[in-house]
């Protein structure tokens, strides 16, 4: 079975760790867009935690925050910065449920 996830992204979370987290949202959001299949959790688990890494240029870690110079508008005192904490405890579960509930709508619609 194979699920899409141009729809996760919507809405963004309400909250936010640091101020580049939501350009990190949207920068994942534009690198999944398109084609892009995933057979299962575990697989689109992998692919977005490869991307993130990717787009931040470092794994992501507890208590870790990370400056993105390209994330930097150039006001207030989290600019440009990553929380990972926001991410790994927040960010990248939300996603991941939102991807676990198109799979399991999928499957239904099959089964019916």
């Amino acid at each position: 079975m194979e699920a899409s996830i141009n729809s996760i992204f919507e809405p963004e979370p309400q909250r936010w760790g640091l101020r580049g987290d939501p350009m990190l949202w949207q920068e994942l959001k534009k690198e999944f867009s398109g084609h892009q299949t995933f057979n299962d959790e575990q697989e689109f688990e992998r692919a977005l935690y490869i991307k993130a890494a990717n787009s931040i240029g470092e794994p992501f870690g507890r208590g870790k925050i990370i400056y993105i110079p390209r994330f930097d508008p150039g006001h207030g005192m989290s600019r440009g910065k990553i929380d990972c904490d926001f991410w790994i405890d927040e960010g990248f579960p939300l996603l991941i449920a939102r991807f676990k509930s198109i799979i399991e709508e999928s499957a239904r619609r099959i089964k019916d």
